[in-house]
């Protein structure tokens, strides 16, 4: 009873805003919207050349508030379009580069889930990286990229794609999860959840867990919405169809309770330098020691 009445609770919380806006995508981040004393603000960040302390040590956090930003791509491959959608290799490793340098260490949206719910243990400077659709060069480009500095992801499956060309397909899905990523849906089709009729949300939406839990045999917890379009009713079918957390588009590193079914992602878009990058993180500079 406490469960169903704090999802209410929250899911009214995200309904203040109505629909989220498709193009939320093409924002771009004036300043840090989240300042610990730690970031400096208004200032150009310096990338640190020393190296920083290897095996920090995890501290309890939660229950409700945490900082955690997560970040958001698609194509981690040159463009022929200059498509805001893809992010060029050399830029998708100076980013990871700086993410290793600055202490950051990768979370899964469940362990995230799990410390909003009830608190858990996380390192100092936790981020989620996600990427929807599951492309192909997610697990050809990406995935080595993050490997090489210890990273893993959530990535974010639409059912049909499974498999299909230029896709992940099963093999390569179940082989990123024995290192340590997580599965997600991203639908059954990628179609926007707010044009159509209940019973094909439901299967957009619950079908599509289903049919990756049996294919890839893992439990499917957290929804991604396709275009960044969620409502209430999108969000009390993807609670109902049994996941744990959806994840939208925001400009927040503040994740809580009210944000379970609206968790904030920054989108990272072609154009993004490595200091329009810095400013999506709430911690720049040195990890130094306890």
């Amino acid at each position: 009873m406490k469960k169903l009445l704090l999802t209410f609770i929250f899911l009214i919380s995200a309904c203040d805003g109505g629909v989220t806006n498709k193009e939320a995508i093409t924002s771009t981040p004036q300043s840090i919207l989240f300042t610990p004393v730690e970031t400096q603000k208004n200032s150009t960040p310096v990338l640190p050349t020393q190296t920083l302390i290897s095996n920090p040590i995890w501290i309890p956090q939660g229950p409700n508030e945490i900082v955690v930003p997560i970040l958001l791509y698609h194509h981690i491959t040159e463009s022929s379009t200059h498509s805001q959608y893809y992010i060029e290799p050399k830029d998708f490793e100076e980013q990871m580069q700086l993410l290793n340098r600055w202490g950051y260490t990768t979370i899964t949206t469940t362990m995230l889930v799990e410390a909003i719910h009830k608190g858990l243990s996380l390192p100092p400077r936790p981020i989620i990286i996600t990427f929807d659709d599951s492309n192909l060069d997610n697990y050809n480009i990406a995935f080595p990229i993050m490997q090489k500095y210890e990273f893993t992801g959530v990535v974010y499956i639409v059912g049909r794609y499974l498999g299909a060309e230029n896709f992940i397909n099963v093999e390569q899905a179940k082989e990123m999860v024995n290192a340590g990523w997580e599965i997600g849906s991203h639908s059954m089709n990628h179609v926007d959840l707010s044009t159509i009729t209940s019973d094909e949300r439901w299967y957009e939406i619950h079908g599509s867990r289903e049919f990756l839990e049996k294919e890839i045999g893992v439990p499917v917890l957290t929804f991604a919405y396709p275009f960044g379009v969620y409502d209430c009713n999108i969000m009390d079918v993807t609670y109902q169809a049994g996941y744990i957390a959806g994840v939208g588009l925001g400009n927040s590193n503040d994740q809580c309770t009210y944000d379970l079914f609206a968790l904030h992602r920054h989108a990272i878009k072609l154009e993004d330098d490595i200091e329009t990058f810095s400013l999506f993180l709430p911690w720049q500079g040195e990890l130094q020691s306890p």
